[in-house]
């Protein structure tokens, strides 16, 4: 799978896109932390934040299991240009070109809007940015499955 090419969307439930075709990335509480990272692509997300975000307070060993999920997301990257999920001092980071992800092309086209000059273009900005909308953001299942 070399030079794949990948795009995520978390503008509705989490998908996974290689060479345009929809690809697993998991259980549930594995695509919760591939969603934190994606959110937050680009930047190290410590440990415990990550916990924190994907598990609750019944849950016995997350940090043994999030390593599991990470290992299985590496996996799933291998090959992708231009993506790398790295470990950092007590966290993880995803460096991807943020345009991969609906969530940053949305966050760019809203920013372009507010600066346009023409409320036409504003409009029609604002109007390429909605239509990245799937669904209630990050929906899919519950991690209480996961």
């Amino acid at each position: 799978m070399d030079d794949m090419d990948i795009s995520f969307a978390v503008l509705g439930p989490l998908e996974a896109r290689v060479d345009g075709q929809r690809v697993s990335v998991g259980p549930a509480r594995q695509q919760c932390v591939l969603a934190a990272l994606l959110t937050d692509a680009n930047h190290a997300v410590p440990i415990p934040t990550l916990i924190e975000r994907v598990w609750d307070d019944q849950q016995q060993r997350p940090a043994s299991t999030l390593y599991t999920y990470v290992s299985r997301l590496r996996r799933l990257l291998d090959g992708a240009e231009g993506v790398e999920l790295r470990h950092h001092s007590g966290g993880y980071s995803l460096s991807i070109d943020p345009l991969q992800i609906d969530l940053h092309v949305f966050r760019g086209l809203v920013r372009e809007a507010r600066a346009a000059d023409d409320p036409d273009q504003a409009i029609k900005l604002y109007d390429q940015a909605l239509e990245l909308w799937r669904g209630e953001a990050f929906g899919g299942p519950s991690t209480d499955r996961g």
